[in-house]
């Protein structure tokens, strides 16, 4: 499946870039309740974990975790195209206690629901049928989501206050030292960025993902995600927001009323190597390979040691190493006539993180 992100009467001046604090934040705060994909949390979930108010702040963490998920609340991202490229965490954290009661409601619903076109998430407030189908289906997802769905639609006003006073809390404690050391980085891509598309115009959006694909006819952007939509922002503009914990993923954020919000993370990512990742996967299908590997692990070896090891000739040997060293699993070094193999261990322990990746995008 795939978002596809229609560039049909997108003009350069309604693309801006924002390194937003705030979106750092969510991410930051779903790497540390979400460390089982996300290895450039591991540092700030360790200083987390060892807090000693741990229990009172991971607790909260836990409470509000639906709203930095698997779909993240669209108020945990820029809302306009107007400001600064790099914005304060303190003013974002003011717009986000100042915001409308209403909107505030409808932005958070599709987190608790992990999204359901087939309610209308507008009137929960006012709706009682739609209410009532709205707390069943987060009631099906877990008891705990239920109980902050229920607070948020029914007591919108003191939950958007505990939301802004735990985000305070958590800056305090765990963010404004992580994001002293991450500014200047986002900052530094978002340039990148804004050169880029000077340069090369709207379609240089595609080289936020390498999984991203530019199509032509009509001009498009296809993202490789778990779910299929369709975004046109031309009417709306485009917020394309630098991350460095949104590792392993991409968001594409689209509201009615809003900008279109693409997030993506900076630097190498672990699993970003698509193609590298597939081959890996395709190489190591193959038993007889499994068994090379294993000879070469722990001695190095010639393609005559493992012809004679392997019982096989030593083009089936050659044909298999070759496949391995495409997949980069594989090594070789000449030693005066001979040139011996030996296995790549690296790539065999990313390997598992890289499959996540890719089903986490």
């Amino acid at each position: 499946m795939a978002v596809t992100a229609s560039l049909a009467g997108l003009r350069a001046n309604a693309v801006v870039v924002r390194v937003d604090p705030l979106a750092e934040l969510g991410s930051m705060l779903h790497a540390i309740t979400h460390g089982d994909h996300h290895p450039r949390g591991q540092r700030v979930r360790g200083v987390a974990y060892a807090d000693e108010r741990q229990g009172e702040l991971l607790a909260r963490a836990r409470h509000f975790l639906p709203l930095y998920g698997a779909i993240r609340a669209r108020y945990l991202m820029p809302v306009s195209l107007a400001g600064r490229r790099l914005a304060q965490i303190e003013d974002r954290l003011d717009e986000l206690g100042a915001m409308n009661l209403d909107a505030f409601v409808e932005q958070s619903a599709p987190s608790l629901i992990e999204f359901s076109r087939d309610i209308d998430v507008r009137h929960l407030r006012t709706d009682c049928q739609a209410r009532r189908e709205f707390f069943r289906r987060v009631e099906r997802l877990s008891l705990s989501r239920l109980e902050l769905a229920v607070e948020i639609v029914e007591r919108p006003a003191a939950a958007l206050a505990g939301l802004r006073d735990f985000l305070h809390a958590v800056t305090n404690d765990w963010f404004h030292e992580e994001w002293a050391q991450l500014a200047s980085r986002l900052v530094d891509d978002a340039r990148r960025k804004e050169n880029d598309l000077a340069r090369r115009g709207v379609s240089a959006i595609v080289s936020v993902s390498p999984t991203a694909a530019l199509r032509r006819d009509p001009d498009r952007v296809v993202f490789d995600k778990v779910n299929q939509a369709m975004v046109k922002p031309a009417g709306s503009g485009l917020i394309v927001v630098p991350s460095f914990y949104l590792a392993p993923h991409l968001i594409i954020k689209h509201d009615p009323g809003l900008p279109v919000v693409i997030a993506y993370a900076i630097g190498p990512a672990a699993g970003d190597g698509l193609d590298v990742t597939m081959k890996r996967l395709s190489a190591l299908h193959d038993g007889m390979r499994i068994q090379i590997c294993r000879a070469i692990l722990r001695t190095p070896r010639t393609t005559v040691d493992l012809a004679h090891k392997m019982r096989m000739t030593e083009p089936q040997v050659s044909r298999h190493l070759r496949a391995l060293r495409e997949a980069e699993l594989v090594t070789a070094e000449r030693r005066g006539r001979h040139v011996y193999y030996s296995l790549e261990t690296q790539g065999l322990s990313e390997l598992g993180t890289q499959v996540l990746a890719l089903l986490y995008r």
